[in-house]
């Protein structure tokens, strides 16, 4: 249940970032798709005067008629693709758009605490010997250069690169790194859900 949840959460991310590189696609394939079919509509009258510029028309009519059919007919043929590649690409954006609604930016957490979970929060740190892989603030020797630094940890956007900077995710990390990501270096050092709370709540009190 936990693993189809952690897909669930690193697939999101990913599936908005598609939809919203689909959505400039889509724009993209109307805009050209309206153009050319506009210059296809405009193929037969330009081949008409040509025909009615004083030249023969029994030398022009053929030739200009046979050009025309063959252009128009492949070039709609073109657009009309087009066409529906970008009607589908535009449903499939506004699908996402109902389904997850317009709000793209993950949210900075804010947690009620108190500063007695801080302080355990930062003793589970010391317990666990965090800072010898990371940087955190407020931790006496916590200068370790094996991970990233945690300072400013609640303005990240994402944990590990992977997950969406949400307490919950932040937890998940902290108890089982390899269950996330299975070639992360970061070890799993048996920590509890209460002491990932207070390491979560520490982390994310820190300017």
């Amino acid at each position: 249940m936990r693993k189809s949840k952690v897909l669930l959460v690193i697939g999101i991310p990913i599936f908005a970032l598609m939809a919203l590189r689909r959505f400039a696609s889509a724009a993209l394939w109307l805009v050209l798709g309206f153009a050319l079919r506009r210059f296809t509509k405009s193929i037969p009258a330009l081949n008409a005067a040509e025909g009615e510029s004083g030249q023969p028309p029994e030398q022009l009519q053929a030739p200009a008629e046979a050009a025309a059919q063959r252009s128009g007919s492949g070039l709609a043929s073109f657009t009309k693709a087009l066409l529906w590649m970008g009607i589908l690409l535009g449903l499939f954006v506004v699908g996402d758009l109902v389904a997850r609604g317009f709000q793209r930016e993950i949210e900075v957490p804010v947690w009620e605490t108190s500063e007695d979970e801080t302080d355990l929060g930062r003793q589970a740190i010391i317990v666990h010997g965090c800072g010898g892989c990371h940087v955190i603030p407020g931790i006496r020797h916590a200068t370790g250069r094996v991970g990233p630094q945690l300072n400013g940890f609640r303005d990240q956007i994402y944990i590990a690169g992977m997950l969406p900077n949400v307490p919950e995710n932040l937890m998940l990390w902290i108890q089982n790194p390899q269950g996330i990501n299975p070639k992360t270096a970061m070890p799993n050092l048996q920590v509890s859900e209460a002491e990932a709370r207070e390491i979560a709540v520490y982390l994310y009190a820190q300017p």
